[in-house]
């Protein structure tokens, strides 16, 4: 078991590809954002984050896990960005919107 402890904003930063994120049942407490041009990050187990997840730069991948949330912002940067949602359960107070 995993004991996550950190009452924190999350980055998750990269310009890789292929950045696998497992919580083991753990929640964030405060808001995520993914940021890195080509980074990409790919969901191994369900996410759930009490605040908001922003798409700065770079790709999420659901990879057909659940993802529990307030809302999903992306930036209206020239800079390539985009989810993958498949057949993601999203379980929010559901706003995909730019900021």
């Amino acid at each position: 078991d995993m004991s996550f402890e950190f009452n924190g904003p999350i980055f998750f930063e990269s310009n890789e590809k292929n950045n696998h994120i497992r919580s083991n049942g753990n929640s964030f407490y405060k808001d995520i954002s993914f940021q890195g041009i080509d980074g990409e990050w790919i969901l191994d187990d369900t996410l759930s984050c009490l605040y908001n997840i922003y798409l700065i730069h770079g790709s999420l991948n659901t990879n057909e896990k659940v993802v529990i949330c307030n809302s999903i912002w992306s930036n209206n940067s020239i800079l390539i960005h985009s989810y993958f949602f498949s057949s993601s359960a999203l379980n929010s107070f559901f706003n995909l919107s730019k900021y």
